[in-house]
């Protein structure tokens, strides 16, 4: 793999990991419901410390599983996995909650690479957390995915008209401190879990306990969701 090695657990490993096993839970604010309270979203303990409130999600409020992902716009295994991954939601959408976190691999804002690698990825990464800012993160997100081998950075500023972003708005996020302070959290986060490439998916839930792998398979999340019907259904013993 071009981006390093990254352990993957397959379909066997996920069935033996999700044997009952409890992993903590954490409640996390919700978006507020039709009396203005605010509904907790309810997700395994160890989601707290991959994520921030600055970290992009969508997906169910209680899930049955919980997805991280740590990823690079200009990595070709990255866009292979965003599809599948885009699948994977439509099946399964009421049942993930889905996190994704900012891992460009280029010297020009990730330390722990010595020299020039992916161009365009620190543009990219900050430009999605831009989109982010004026709420237009995941539509801004696919369709930088979709710009494949032609992403550059008139195409990625491009887009921020495309997905209707406030252009002088977005000029000044795209420089601007917070910005970068949120882009090095994401580096942190993922040098605190130990990356060794990308994409890296963290995934786990309240019967399962959280595993890592590098490319989303339909038929894994198919015999992940399986196993768990099968196991909810058993007949308690009396």
């Amino acid at each position: 793999m071009a981006h390093g090695t990254v352990k993957i657990l397959a379909v066997l490993t996920v069935i033996t990991l999700a044997a009952g096993v409890m992993t903590g839970e954490v409640a996390q604010a919700g978006k507020r419901g039709k009396h203005g309270k605010r509904g907790a979203v309810v997700v395994p303990a160890w989601v707290k410390s991959m994520t921030t409130r600055d970290t992009p999600v969508h997906g169910a409020r209680r899930p049955d599983l919980v997805v991280v992902e740590f990823s690079d716009y200009e990595c070709p295994f990255c866009t292979r996995a965003h599809d599948n991954m885009l699948r994977v939601l439509k099946k399964y959408g009421k049942r993930i909650r889905f996190y994704y976190r900012h891992y460009p691999l280029d010297a020009a804002c990730n330390t722990t690479l010595r020299s020039p690698m992916h161009r365009h990825a620190c543009l990219a990464a900050r430009a999605a957390i831009c989109a982010h800012a004026q709420g237009r993160f995941w539509s801004f997100h696919d369709k930088l995915y979709r710009l494949k081998a032609t992403l550059s950075r008139a195409a990625i500023l491009g887009l921020a008209t495309t997905v209707k972003l406030g252009r002088h708005k977005f000029r000044r996020c795209l420089i601007s401190a917070r910005t970068r302070r949120i882009l090095q959290a994401d580096l942190a986060a993922g040098n605190r879990a130990k990356l060794t490439g990308t994409p890296t998916f963290y995934a786990g839930g309240p019967d399962i306990k959280r595993f890592e792998f590098s490319s989303p398979r339909m038929k894994t999340f198919d015999s992940l969701f399986t196993l768990l019907d099968s196991q909810r259904n058993k007949p308690r013993p009396r």
